[in-house]
């Protein structure tokens, strides 16, 4: 293994910084190809994964620890994503994108862990990193990220049959109408309120990446797969330290931005209940043609005592429409 940090610095790639209509970027083959291949065929069984339904969406933090069970390869990337070198190097890079987004506010640099700050205009950050799943029918609807967030690294690792027609590409989006452009408070659109402006291919070794703004509206499309294939990627998210966001100025702050931002939209239904409804849909329309509950709840990754209760409730409610 002779893997070094100079292997995944955005000054050693090829890049181009869009700045419209939020700062994004695209490098394709971006890990050394042994890197990758030696993280794409450890992938983690989904087993092992920590099981948690949002959205369709199953994965795993990943930390020192959860790094250290899974292949060296995993941890060699965290350690590289988690140091001050990368940080910095990737705050040079970005800079432009980082100013425009921070703007009228300055900004010299980053601070990640307990990395002594250089200065008032320096932010401390800290990185939250998962492992990602989604499978058939797995979606994420137009949204921002939260307020917390900075910058965004999306690393793509498709399964070996992976197929273009399986969806699952990283939209990016403008607002149709202009009391829309500035969500800090991370607001969700439905597909008929947006404009999509470009398209992340889901494609092996890609990393897409962005910077969080009031105006960053991104989604993934529609992923609709075989059973037992799903669309991985490993995320790596710099946002403001857990211990910030508890405290009196940074909650008033973000109070501040929903309470001005919630009256542009109140008329928006509320996307995560959409989606559960989707996937609700979904489990009732394969309960129909019938799929078994444990398969259902393995495919879903849902209790088989829930799958139960939301076919018998559905059930009933019929029975009652009658």
């Amino acid at each position: 293994m002779t893997w070094s940090i100079n292997d995944v610095l955005l000054s050693k790639k090829e890049l181009k910084l869009n700045l419209e209509p939020f700062p994004f970027f695209q490098i394709d083959n971006f890990l050394p190809q042994d890197l990758y291949q030696a993280i794409a065929t450890n992938w983690p069984e989904k087993t092992f994964i920590d099981q948690q339904l949002a959205e369709g969406k199953l994965n795993i933090d990943l930390t020192v620890e959860t790094a250290k069970n899974l292949n060296p390869a995993f941890e060699f990337l965290f350690e590289c994503v988690s140091s001050q070198q990368f940080v910095d190097d990737y705050f040079e890079v970005l800079k432009q994108g980082f100013e425009k987004a921070c703007a009228p506010f300055p900004i010299s640099g980053f601070s990640i862990g307990e990395t002594v700050s250089s200065g008032i205009a320096c932010r401390r950050v800290e990185i939250n990193s998962q492992l990602s799943r989604l499978e058939d029918s797995a979606f994420l609807s137009p949204h921002t990220d939260k307020y917390s967030k900075f910058l965004s690294l999306l690393l793509y690792i498709p399964e070996p049959n992976w197929r273009e027609e399986y969806g699952g590409q990283t939209v990016l989006y403008q607002a149709n109408k202009a009391k829309h452009n500035k969500n800090w408070s991370n607001f969700h659109l439905p597909f008929e309120d947006v404009t999509e402006v470009h398209r992340s291919m889901f494609k092996a070794n890609t990393l897409f990446g962005f910077i969080k703004t009031k105006n960053s509206w991104h989604g993934v499309s529609p992923v609709s797969v075989p059973s037992g294939i799903g669309r991985h990627s490993i995320n790596f998210n710099y946002q403001t330290p857990a211990r910030t966001q508890k405290s009196f100025v940074y909650r008033a702050l973000e109070a501040f931005h929903r309470r001005r931002e919630s009256r542009f939209f109140h008329d928006a239904p509320d996307m995560k209940s959409e989606n559960r409804k989707m996937r609700d849909q979904r489990i009732l329309e394969m309960a129909r043609e019938g799929y078994p509950i444990d398969q259902l709840a393995y495919r879903f990754s849902m209790k088989p005592e829930a799958i139960e209760i939301l076919i018998s409730d559905a059930k009933n409610k019929r029975h009652n429409n009658e």
